[in-house]
C-alpha cells in the first residue's frame, strides 16, 4: 500500500493506493491520520480511488479514522470509492457514518462549502 499526503485549500489529503487490509503499512496510514487529526488538521479528505482490495482490517481501520475524526471535531470526507471498497463498507453499515464524494476535487468543493 502507498500513501500520499499533502494539503490543498486547508485540507490534509490522503491519497491511497494498492491494498487496504491488515498490513504494517496499513496501520502505519491510520496512525499518520490520527497524528494528522490530533495536531489541529481540522479539514481531512482519504481519496480511496486507488485501492485494489481491502479487507476487514481495512474496514476497521476507516472506522478508527472515522471515529478519531468524530473525536477531534475534524471534518472528514472519503472520495473515489469503488465497488471494491464500497461493498465491505456497506455490508458492516460503515457508509451510514461516512460523507463520501465520487472525486477527489468534489470532495474539495464539499470541503470549501463547510
Amino acid at each position: 500500500m502507498k500513501v500520499n499526503s499533502h494539503e490543498q485549500q486547508g485540507v490534509r489529503i490522503y491519497e491511497v493506493s494498492g491494498d487496504l487490509r491488515g498490513h504494517p503499512d496499513c496501520y502505519a496510514f491510520l496512525d499518520d491520520v490520527r497524528s494528522g487529526i490530533s495536531e489541529g488538521a481540522g479539514k481531512v479528505i482519504v481519496d480511496l480511488r486507488g485501492v485494489n482490495k481491502m479487507d476487514s482490517a481495512g474496514v476497521g481501520i476507516l472506522a478508527s479514522i472515522v471515529s478519531s475524526a468524530d473525536n477531534a471535531g475534524a471534518a472528514l470526507r472519503f472520495s473515489g470509492l469503488t465497488e471494491k471498497t464500497e461493498k465491505p463498507i456497506l455490508i458492516v453499515g460503515l457508509l451510514r457514518v461516512m460523507q463520501t464524494s465520487p472525486t477527489l476535487d468534489e470532495a474539495l468543493q464539499q470541503m470549501s462549502a463547510d
